[in-house]
């Protein structure tokens, strides 16, 4: 083999090294089409960046776990116990009277045998739950995904997953905004080049007053401001969520962003000035953060 060939192969394996070392990076498929290439060398840089399709992953919305566990049975080992000893006795009282030889210890051991015997027909018991899980995936639909596990324990409501296989990710994933994804990772927001005309206001002198102008300022009423600002519309549970926020040292860098909306409960994302993510989820006044 020659020299260049070895040089390629050592470009190679220095660069699957970097790539397992380095952090890995899930990011969301149209959030990584809409930056920059600039920004995503900045990314790569940093993170080994798996970009993931909006139907490969979602939020969990609702899980339902049924018990299809099966009890053991000795069925087989009390039958052999049985017919042991009743072998024995019919074979130590067999004959005339003079010929019965009959032992107690004889009978036990003969009933302990008729068991270990039997017991290969044994059932063990089989323990068994499946869980249903719904899922709204990254792209807006609704999706299912049922899993089977000797343990009733099972993902919380709320967390991000990935659909194959069916595994927790990143809660960033799932929640965040494109604006709040790339202050978090302190990349600049992309400027999007717009074809629509600039308005661009000039300070020209008023004009000179006259006297229909002057009538018409003494008949006309005062129009109202030409811009009102609107309030924030505030969730309905933000108070309770920047109370949570607090008992978890989360000193909040934005107001929460509400998330997942279901007839039942809500999921809030705020992001805190650490740089770190934290999810609660408000239910009947109550909220808690999602671990």
């Amino acid at each position: 083999m020659s020299a260049g060939k070895f040089g390629g192969v050592a470009v190679f394996l220095v660069y699957s090294c970097n790539a397992i070392a380095a952090e890995q990076l899930l990011v969301p498929q149209h959030f990584w089409e809409k930056l920059q290439t600039d920004q995503q060398t900045s990314l790569n840089q940093r993170y080994y960046v798996i970009p993931i399709e909006g139907h490969k992953y979602g939020s969990i919305m609702d899980a339902q776990t049924l018990n299809q566990s099966t009890p053991g049975s000795n069925f087989g080992s009390r039958v052999g116990a049985a017919y042991g000893s009743a072998a024995y006795v019919d074979h130590a009282f067999r004959g005339s009277p003079r010929n019965w030889n009959y032992s107690a210890t004889n009978n036990v051991t003969a009933t302990i045998v008729g068991a270990l015997v039997g017991s290969l027909a044994d059932q063990p018991a089989k323990s068994l739950f499946r869980t249903r899980y719904t899922i709204k995936t990254g792209n807006g639909n609704i999706g299912y995904y049922e899993e089977a596990k000797p343990d009733v324990f099972r993902h919380s409501i709320g967390l991000c997953v990935t659909s194959n296989p069916f595994q927790p990710i990143s809660f960033d994933v799932c929640n965040l905004t494109f604006e709040q994804f790339v202050a978090k990772h302190g990349l600049a927001v992309p400027v999007v080049l717009s074809t629509r005309p600039i308005m661009v206001p000039v300070n020209l002198p008023p004009p000179e007053p006259t006297e229909d102008s002057a009538m018409a300022a003494k008949t006309t009423s005062p129009s109202e401001p030409a811009g009102v600002a609107v309030p924030r519309r505030r969730g309905q549970y933000e108070a309770e969520v920047d109370n949570v926020a607090r008992s978890e040292n989360c000193v909040a860098a934005s107001p929460p962003f509400l998330g997942t909306v279901s007839s039942q409960y809500r999921v809030y994302s705020i992001t805190c000035t650490s740089g770190e993510a934290l999810a609660v989820r408000c239910e009947s006044g109550k909220c808690v953060a999602l671990r």
